[in-house]
């Protein structure tokens, strides 16, 4: 409870309903180990440098809740660096990441 009502209402202030928190909890229990300060909301800025919107990262986080559980500095920095030296622009990362937020999931040197 200490950490469900804090994470719930972040939730919701990125633009999701109460059905899709409870999804999002339901798909993801790890999600309520996680610090609001020190993990979520980093992973949120980050997508909110790289050009997403609010409504872009909550339909993210709906659809793959374990985006939330990548590492920053493991996963997800290093897998926007690897497209982008393929030739993809943010915008297209952007579009991924709404799109099909799974792939964030795969490992790197798969890409």
């Amino acid at each position: 409870e200490k950490k469900l009502k804090p994470t719930s209402q972040w939730l919701k202030e990125l633009g999701m309903d109460d059905q899709q928190v409870a999804k999002t909890f339901a798909m993801f229990p790890a999600l309520l180990s996680y610090s609001l300060m020190g993990k979520l909301k980093p992973t949120s800025q980050w997508l909110k440098e790289l050009g997403m919107d609010d409504q872009q990262v909550a339909k993210s986080f709906a659809r793959f809740p374990q985006l939330l559980g990548l590492s920053l500095s493991k996963n997800l920095k290093p897998k926007a660096q690897a497209m982008r030296d393929r030739g993809f622009a943010d915008t297209q990362l952007v579009s991924l990441i709404v799109s099909f937020p799974r792939f964030w999931g795969s490992r790197l040197d798969l890409l």
